[in-house]
């Protein structure tokens, strides 16, 4: 069984999931000073994004994937066009 903690906002929160056994974190928006930590822990991170600035920054900033949401409000052709000019995302759609 691999335990992660999801909705993080905070490095704090971050922290102390991951003392508590957390092995993975997600984030609903990019917040990097959240992916520094969980970088710091060697612990994969799934950073929330929606806009192509949102994800590249998400990327840049050390997230292992970056967590597509709502992405419900969009459909394969969006991830379709956001992956043309930065096929190194790794995406996750999730919401919805």
């Amino acid at each position: 069984m691999l335990i992660g903690v999801g909705s993080v906002l905070d490095p704090e929160t971050a922290r102390l999931a991951i003392l508590a056994g957390a092995e993975f974190v997600v984030t609903p928006v990019t917040r990097p000073e959240v992916i520094r930590l969980c970088n710091r822990y060697s612990k994969p991170i799934a950073s929330g994004a929606f806009t192509p600035t949102e994800c590249l920054t998400a990327h840049e900033s050390g997230s292992d994937f970056v967590k597509l949401f709502p992405a419900d409000q969009v459909g394969p052709t969006y991830i379709k066009n956001i992956l043309a000019p930065m096929p190194m995302l790794r995406i996750v759609p999730t919401g919805g």
